[in-house]
């Protein structure tokens, strides 16, 4: 799991791709009745702005939600194991993106129909679809996959919570040293 800020960012951009991706392919196909090319393609159409959309309300409105339920009412940071803890932010995390991304859906819908007169009830018939297949997608699938992604292109301690300045640099050799650092940076 991410420790810092800067690692809590960049797992939420691989899970967010993970969960966003298979949550289009699934939804079209459930629209179109089957799956083929035509429904990945159509699905990949659409995912540049449901992905953003999802992103903003995971970092701004789910997030926050979640882990403030999970750790008020459910885990306790450093008396939970960091599984129990991983499984129930995970899962807490499903019930506000299903609710949101499934009012998105319906917009997205009713875009393509063109009436807004079918938004509620696509919205709250699409939320147990969707909860059922994103609940065991999150913690069996995009989960395990986004953690392993992550660590392996982020090995613990290599993401640092504030960037190392050009002057912090001079405190391990002379500035030459650093400025020879610096120029490699770039």
């Amino acid at each position: 799991m991410p420790t810092n800020k800067r690692e809590s960012l960049i797992f939420t951009v691989i899970m967010c791709f993970c969960m966003v991706l298979w949550m289009s392919i699934y939804n079209v196909a459930r629209m179109y009745g089957h799956v083929g090319m035509d429904v990945i393609l159509d699905a990949w159409i659409g995912f540049p702005p449901a992905y953003v959309f999802a992103m903003l309300c995971d970092v701004l409105i789910a997030g926050p939600l979640a882990k403030g339920f999970a750790f008020k009412y459910l885990v306790t940071p450093g008396k939970s194991s960091p599984r129990a803890m991983t499984l129930v932010v995970s899962g807490c995390m499903v019930v506000p993106m299903v609710i949101i991304m499934s009012l998105y859906g319906a917009f997205e819908g009713a875009f393509h129909a063109g009436t807004l007169a079918i938004v509620p009830m696509a919205w709250l018939s699409n939320i147990p679809w969707n909860f059922v297949m994103a609940l065991p997608w999150n913690l069996l699938v995009a989960g395990p996959f986004a953690r392993f992604v992550f660590r392996r292109a982020f090995p613990m301690g290599t993401v640092l919570e504030e960037p190392v300045e050009l002057a912090d640099l001079g405190a391990i050799g002379d500035e030459d040293e650093a400025d020879d650092f610096a120029a490699e940076a770039v």
